[in-house]
């Protein structure tokens, strides 16, 4: 996924960050449809993704989410 990655040493880090945000946003929503959890989850991982290894995450996730 990550094929250059820079070696700054944050990558877990920005991953971890925004896979916990996605998993905030879904963790007190009053809804059990997959289809709502699935909008809310892609949405916030979109807007939540942490440096370049959590867009390429986000990404990802979103493209599985939705499709």
């Amino acid at each position: 996924m990550n094929v250059f990655p820079v070696p700054d040493g944050d990558t877990g880090t920005n991953m971890y960050m925004t896979m916990a945000e996605g998993i905030r946003h879904i963790y007190y929503l009053n809804e059990n449809s997959i289809t709502e959890v699935s909008r809310v989850l892609a949405n916030a991982l979109i807007m939540s993704s942490k440096g370049n290894s959590g867009v390429i995450l986000s990404q990802f996730l979103v493209d599985y989410l939705i499709n």
